[in-house]
Parts: structure tokens; sequence; C-alpha cells
């Protein structure tokens, strides 16, 4: 039998292609994408309130899908990295890891980033890890 690796693929840290500070959503969020067609839509979205806007990253849909992590309305400007890590419960669990920064960095500015992440393709839902309390 061929034993596909790619299985068994260990969790790691997803490739960032794309971030900006103005285009994410209000609250934190993460959108799966498995679609050049989706990708174009939220970019649709993104641009409505920019000018220039943004062109679309051209990602393999073959092998990739893209992960969109919205960090919310903050004044932090840095995203976090971000980990995918597979829970038995829970299945894909993208788990982030702030940086940390120095803080004389944080601005006054409220802005919504967006990152824009791709992994390798999966059927399996994703979720975000809800932050533990």
């Amino acid at each position: 039998a061929d034993m596909d690796s790619s299985e068994t693929q260990q969790p790691g840290e997803l490739t960032m292609v794309m971030s900006d500070l103005y285009g994410g959503t209000e609250g934190e969020e993460v959108q799966v994408l498995r679609s050049q067609g989706a990708l174009d839509k939220f970019f649709i979205n993104i641009n409505k309130t920019r000018k220039p806007g943004l062109n679309p990253p051209v990602i393999d849909f073959n092998e990739n899908m893209v992960i969109v992590y919205c960090s919310g309305q903050t004044n932090n400007q840095s995203l976090p990295a971000l980990w995918l890590t597979e829970d038995p419960e829970q299945g894909m669990v993208v788990q982030k890891k702030q940086k940390n920064e120095a803080k004389d960095e944080e601005s006054t500015a409220i802005v919504r980033p967006f990152g824009l992440y791709i992994m390798p393709l999966t059927e399996k839902e994703i979720k975000l890890q809800s932050n533990p309390r």
C-alpha cells in the first residue's frame, strides 16, 4: 500500500500569506476557504471599504486551503501565529500564539486586522480554540 504521509501530518504552524490591519470582522473569527471563488468573495467584501482594493493571493486550492483569521476590533496591530492541532474530541483546532510584542507599540487606533494563512487541504472541520478563561 502506498503510505501517504500527509494523513499523519504533524500539527504545525500555518503559513501566513498576507495580512492587513483593515478588512477583518468586528469580532474574533476564523473562516475556512476551500476555493478561489470563496477567496475572491472574501476580498470583494474587504474591498467594499477600501480604496485601492487588495488583490487576493493566488492559491493552489488542489493542494491547500485558506484559513482567514480575524482578531476582531482591537488596538493590537500584530496578529498571532496560528498553529493547527488535532484534537480527538473536536477535530482540527486552530490555536493562537500571540507574539509578545513590546507594549510601547500599542497604538490607540482601532483596527480590524485579518491574516490569511494556508494549510494543506483537509475535509475535516476546523474550529478556533476558544480562549481558556
